[in-house]
C-alpha cells in the first residue's frame, strides 16, 4: 500500500476524510511499511480512496465540489456534486467574463485603429460597421454567448 494514497477513516458514525495516514503510523504499535496490506488498514477502519471514473460536467454558473466518498466493496470512491453558484458568485463570473471580452474587443479595435485616423482616407462603411459592432459587444445579454462581427 502506498503512503501517498488518499485515505478515509470510519470512526463510529463519523467519517474522517481525507484521513492523514501519518496519524495511523504515529499511533501504530508496529511500523508502517509500504507492504502494509489493505486488510490491515481495513481492520483499523481505514480505507483507500480511489479516483472516480467519471467527473460531472458543469457550466459557467455551477461548481463541482468533492463530497464524502462512497463505498464500493473494500474501497471508497471519490464522489462529486454539482452545486449552483450563489448570486454573488454568478455576478463575479459574469464580471470576469465581461472584462475578458472587453480586452479581446479592445485588441480587435486596436488592430484597425490605423484605418480610422484623421490623416487616412475615409473609413469604408464596412469597416465602420465592423468597428461599431465591436464596440456594441457589451450590449449583448449573455457574456458566454457572444456573436462576434466578421472582419470585412
Amino acid at each position: 500500500m502506498e503512503i501517498d494514497n488518499i485515505f478515509l477513516k470510519v470512526s463510529g458514525s463519523d467519517v474522517i476524510y481525507p484521513y492523514d495516514i501519518h496519524e495511523y503510523i504515529s499511533n501504530s504499535t508496529s511500523s508502517f511499511h509500504t507492504d502494509e496490506t489493505e486488510e490491515t488498514l481495513i481492520s483499523s477502519s481505514i480505507y483507500c480512496v480511489v479516483d472516480s471514473n467519471s467527473y460531472p460536467s458543469s457550466s459557467e454558473y455551477h461548481d463541482v465540489i468533492e463530497v464524502t466518498p462512497t463505498q464500493s466493496g473494500s474501497v471508497y470512491v471519490r464522489t462529486y456534486s454539482v452545486v449552483d453558484l450563489t448570486a454573488e458568485e454568478i455576478a463575479q463570473v459574469n464580471q470576469s467574463r465581461w472584462d475578458y471580452l472587453r480586452e479581446k474587443r479592445d485588441k480587435l479595435l486596436s488592430e484597425t485603429d490605423y484605418m480610422a485616423l484623421q490623416d487616412t482616407p475615409t473609413l469604408s462603411e464596412e469597416w465602420s460597421t465592423y468597428r461599431q459592432s465591436l464596440r456594441d459587444i457589451t450590449n449583448q445579454p449573455d457574456p458566454f454567448n457572444i456573436t462576434w462581427p466578421t472582419k470585412p
